[in-house]
């Protein structure tokens, strides 16, 4: 009996240590899932973006560059081609079934990089989350949305309070994660075709293809996102082998343009720059002093030499290539004597001091132009130039009197740019999240939200035009220019920009594999 006991905890124990080898098996193969081989057998792809990503969450950071990043690892419903028209993504279909709701059929082959399936409560978790994510920047996307319904594994139901013209363009922007996924992450776990590996702050993202991604294999085994990269450093790296592809000051063009190395991408952007003021500090208050500001400024001037040339003065917040464009008179010419005599106005009731002025340290030419237009015109400021952190934390707290802004608008919908900008700052429906000028005005927002829900075109277009020169008579923003984006890259690397100006790696062709064909005119 004794040696049948032992025997018997012999049987357990081997038992046991097979049950934990599998085990172990079992979560390096989770870990690894989809993964490439440890070391790629290539290069990685290295791309220079201007600006920065402090998070590993694609609901908590929305601009140009963190766009670029998270395109790549986290797909959504629907996607935007080159061309900025909504294509399938994740969903394969979509029809109208009622007018305020749309049916979605989702892909069947799709896994997240884990392994697990994609399914509609993903969907429906992801959508719900960046809605109400409270450090959320993608929430005025969502704001339209009052139910997300799974009909089955692989159909969803969205439907909007009223109609909306600009949900699937909204939805493009939502990056789609496991059900669950809680509000802080450590990285994100999407079905892109590449996976995150790494995230070092100021510094660079890393990133590794999927090898069971569902759609075509991307070229570059790893690519490298460098980031805060200045145009100069950029070039040198171009020259040195370091970087592939970067986008390029137009103080840069003439010198990218003759190097036989290198080569320009150019295109039109729907981006606009903007003073925004702060008609909450004392002086941005009165209309004498926007209206002194919007006469001092040289908006040519800024064209030819703070772009050289790679750029239009612009008259209102939206660019002409956005829906709901609206033709309005040319931007104010400069007129120095009037804001003088705007500014003599204000000082015989009140000293005029020196007003806060902060700025980007990547815009920091312009800032020093404008500065020493205002102060021809006898408006002087306090330049600040800071790293992006410390803008954001002075813009948000309302410390300044003038900022200088730069908005992308990547859905080309010129109410998308008001409902950001100037609408009233709304934490519950996201409205407004860039209006931190504290601009309230009940008539702009009301016209607004009506423009969020109008079908009709032709209704649609006065709303605009009745928002547009709303937002002129209250200068609470002051359009500069409109922008033309520049790319400078290796000489051979094939590429076409953009209109939504991110850089999707799967869309790079290396020279290495480059088919033979005719050189493009990719010059401007």
């Amino acid at each position: 009996m004794q040696t049948h006991r032992n025997l018997s905890t012999t049987a357990i124990y081997l038992a046991l240590a097979i049950s934990m080898a599998l085990l172990a098996t079992l979560a390096i193969d989770n870990f690894s899932y989809g993964a490439e081989s440890l070391e790629p057998t290539s290069p990685p792809l290295r791309l220079a973006l201007v600006g920065q990503l402090t998070s590993p969450d694609p609901h908590e950071e929305h601009t140009v560059s963190s766009e670029s990043i998270f395109a790549s690892v986290c797909e959504k419903l629907v996607e935007f081609d080159v061309d900025g028209t909504i294509r399938p993504g994740l969903a394969l279909s979509w029809r109208q079934i009622e007018p305020t709701t749309l049916r979605f059929s989702l892909r069947q082959d799709v896994r997240f990089h884990d392994g697990r399936p994609l399914t509609a409560k993903d969907v429906q978790h992801s959508l719900e989350r960046a809605k109400h994510h409270p450090r959320g920047k993608l929430r005025t996307r969502l704001a339209t949305i009052s139910d997300i319904t799974p009909v089955d594994s692989y159909i969803l139901d969205i439907s909007t309070r009223r109609p909306d013209p600009l949900l699937l363009k909204q939805l493009a922007f939502i990056g789609i994660m496991p059900a669950g996924t809680p509000y802080d992450l450590d990285a994100p776990t999407c079905t892109g075709p590449y996976r995150w590996l790494e995230l070092e702050p100021r510094k660079h993202v890393r990133l590794r293809r999927f090898a069971d991604y569902w759609g075509p294999a991307p070229e570059a085994q790893e690519v490298v996102f460098q980031m805060d990269s200045d145009s100069e450093t950029m070039v040198s790296q171009l020259l040195g082998g370091q970087t592939h592809l970067g986008q390029l000051t137009p103080l840069l063009a003439d010198t990218v343009d003759a190097n036989d190395e290198l080569w320009i991408f150019s295109r039109i952007s729907p981006g606009v720059y903007y003073l925004k003021l702060n008609v909450q500090r004392a002086q941005p208050r009165l209309d004498a002093f926007r209206a002194a500001i919007d006469f001092a400024l040289d908006r040519e001037a800024l064209v030819e030499q703070g772009f050289e040339h790679y750029a239009r003065a612009a008259n209102q917040l939206v660019s002409p290539s956005s829906a709901g464009f609206v033709e309005r008179s040319a931007a104010p010419v400069r007129d120095v004597a009037r804001s003088r005599t705007l500014v003599n106005s204000i000082e015989l009731r009140n000293p005029v001091e020196n007003s806060s002025f902060i700025c980007l340290e990547r815009d920091a030419h312009l800032c020093l132009m404008i500065s020493s237009q205002l102060a021809e015109a006898g408006i002087s400021t306090d330049l600040l130039v800071v790293p992006s952190k410390r803008f954001h934390e002075l813009s948000e707290k309302g410390l300044y009197d003038i900022a200088l802004l730069k908005w992308f608008n990547n859905i080309h919908d010129a109410n998308d740019a008001y409902a950001n900008i100037v609408h009233s700052k709304d934490l519950e429906t996201g409205l407004g999240i860039g209006n931190n000028s504290r601009l309230t005005d009940a008539t702009l927002d009301a016209w607004i939200e009506q423009a969020m829900y109008t079908v009709d075109v032709e209704q649609r277009q006065a709303l605009m035009r009745q928002i547009a020169d709303r937002v002129a008579e209250l200068r609470a923003t002051i359009p500069l220019v409109w922008e033309m984006v520049l790319y400078a890259a290796i000489r051979d690397l094939d590429w076409q920009p953009r209109s939504d100006h991110r850089i999707a790696p799967s869309e790079i062709e290396l020279p290495s594999v480059r088919s033979p064909r005719v050189a493009m005119d990719h010059a401007p």
